[in-house]
């Protein structure tokens, strides 16, 4: 929720952005697991970020 309103304020200061998310839901997005080590490594090693911003988090309110 928190990154889905960051990257489009992100992108009008004229940062790239990649976001990231379980779920493909909006162009432009890479599907990434965050609990997987691996594909985490994957994805920084191919992009090479100068910033990552871990925003994952919980969000099923009833289940935590």
């Amino acid at each position: 929720m928190l990154g889905s309103a960051l990257c489009p304020a992100l992108r009008q200061r004229g940062h790239e952005v990649i976001p990231t998310d379980l779920e493909l839901r909006s162009p432009g997005t890479v599907q990434l697991d965050v609990r997987d080590e691996g594909a985490v490594h994957a994805v920084l090693m191919a992009e090479h970020p100068q910033f990552l911003l871990h925003l994952a988090a919980e969000t099923d309110v009833d289940r935590c």
